[in-house]
């Protein structure tokens, strides 16, 4: 499921007691801590393997948390959190002490480690109790209504931990369906359908209600608040899923319905072209998708251009081929991010691969930070783009205008260094759906859509094991 709610609870905390950090911290250390708030982890890693020995322990410990965490690796995480409260916990400033058992919560949230959740229940539950820290009534009821909800939530993840996944000793793969969007065969409850993968939704499955009748899913319904809009959300679990080699079982699965005329003005409501196209497009918002928790469970996907199959190896027999093995992604948030380079600007770019019709969306607040450098189109352009299920799910108004950006463009994906040209076909957006996107939970600078990644090379590997998103030479 989405929980808006967890997440933002989360980078609140992290916030709040990481600029407290900065206060006392020495330059070195407020330079981490910036680039830590900032989400900035490849350079708060590159500036940590460099400074490390000057830090404080607890200062030291608290960095190696957040971006093992970043890199997925959340058991790691949560052991360097445990070791620093229990052999510096006296020491720890109550707002850093918090902070740790949210940030511990958050990697459960994403392990289901059950021993670690056990741990953190009981600690920060004896913390509460006992309050050495004298904790005002408000903020021990702050505390008390935190846990509940993450309980809440861990309960509802826990139902993944059923889920199992198998391979055949074959090399099946999956036909892609779409030129412009990733579109795959499958197979779900025995019925087959056409599926998109995308690494925007935080969801395992998500289906409509009709795909749910049809399969005969049997699932409960509660209405969620989101963007201060009652949905409807059903949960459930899916008997199987196929898709090339891989068979799953069990797995969690959302309904919701989308509906293509929320927030719609009337001049577009009364527009019969517009509406005949918004009817053409019913048949997308059915399509089931296969979100990101399933594909980094999954663990490996490989993309063939040349052939349109999509493959899911269990290990890459050779790294030689790839054009780097050292990661370039990290996760946060929910989301997939990538180190890049835009006309010789750092840019870190939330990856989503059910952006079909973005090349690269740069948000408007990175625009104008950046503007001297980025020259406009001086001929603002009216296009149909498809439209972004993420976007319609949180009910930003579709845009009937774009500014882009005036070729040529380079874009790097580090530390590769051959560059893309971004030429007069292939649009950089800037706008304000693209600021919701990057900007409602964190501070990242724009989304990489599906026809960069279809153009950045032949074969394309996503390795979320490792946290490599590669070319194959």
């Amino acid at each position: 499921m989405v929980y808006p709610r967890f997440y933002a609870f989360i980078v609140t905390f992290l916030l709040s007691i990481m600029y407290g950090w900065a206060q006392d911290y020495s330059d070195v250390d407020s330079v981490i801590v910036d680039n830590l708030i900032e989400e900035r982890f490849f350079e708060a890693e590159e500036l940590y393997e460099q400074n490390h020995h000057l830090l404080s322990p607890v200062n030291k410990i608290s960095s190696e948390a957040k971006l093992l965490a970043a890199f997925r690796k959340f058991d790691q995480s949560n052991s360097k959190i445990k070791l620093l409260l229990e052999e510096y916990g006296e020491n720890i400033d109550k707002n850093l002490k918090i902070e740790l058992y949210k940030t511990l919560f958050f990697n459960i949230f994403e392990s289901l480690n059950y021993e670690d959740y056990v741990w953190a229940d009981k600690h920060f539950s004896d913390y509460i109790d006992q309050n050495p820290d004298n904790m005002t009534e408000d903020e021990v009821a702050r505390c008390i209504a935190d846990q509940d909800f993450v309980i809440r939530v861990l309960k509802k993840r826990i139902a993944s931990l059923d889920m199992r996944i198998e391979r055949t000793n074959t090399k099946e793969e999956c036909l892609l369906k779409s030129d412009s969007e990733l579109i795959i065969e499958s197979d779900i409850n025995g019925s087959s359908f056409n599926s998109l993968i995308d690494t925007g939704v935080q969801e395992y499955v998500l289906i409509s209600s009709k795909t749910a009748k049809e399969i005969g899913l049997e699932y409960s319904n509660e209405t969620m608040e989101i963007n201060g809009e009652a949905k409807n959300v059903g949960s459930g679990i899916l008997d199987s899923l196929r898709i090339g080699n891989l068979k799953i079982y069990n797995i969690p699965v959302s309904v919701i319905d989308f509906s293509l005329t929320n927030n719609l003005p009337d001049s577009l409501l009364q527009n019969k072209k517009f509406m005949g196209f918004l009817e053409k497009e019913k048949d997308r918002l059915r399509r089931p998708i296969i979100g990101l928790p399933l594909l980094l469970k999954i663990g490996k996907i490989q993309f063939d251009f040349t052939t349109n199959k999509v493959s899911f190896p269990e290990r890459i027999e050779s790294t030689e081929k790839f054009s780097f093995s050292k990661p370039n992604m990290f996760y946060s948030q929910g989301k997939i991010h990538v180190k890049s380079d835009l006309n010789n600007i750092l840019t870190t770019l939330t990856v989503d691969t059910g952006a079909g019709g973005s090349f690269v969306d740069l948000s408007n607040a990175f625009y104008q930070k950046h503007k001297e450098n980025l020259p406009i189109r001086e001929k603002r352009i009216d296009t149909k783009k498809t439209i972004n299920l993420t976007l319609h799910f949180h009910s930003v108004e579709p845009k009937t205008h774009y500014r882009y950006l005036k070729p040529p463009i380079f874009l790097v994906i580090p530390p590769k260094r051959t560059s893309v040209r971004i030429n007069e076909d292939q649009f950089v957006e800037i706008g304000d759906a693209t600021d919701y996107l990057t900007s409602k939970f964190a501070r990242y600078d724009g989304v990489l859509g599906y026809s960069f990644i279809k153009d950045w090379g032949k074969v394309v590997l996503f390795d979320f094991d490792n946290m490599i998103f590669s070319t194959v030479e």
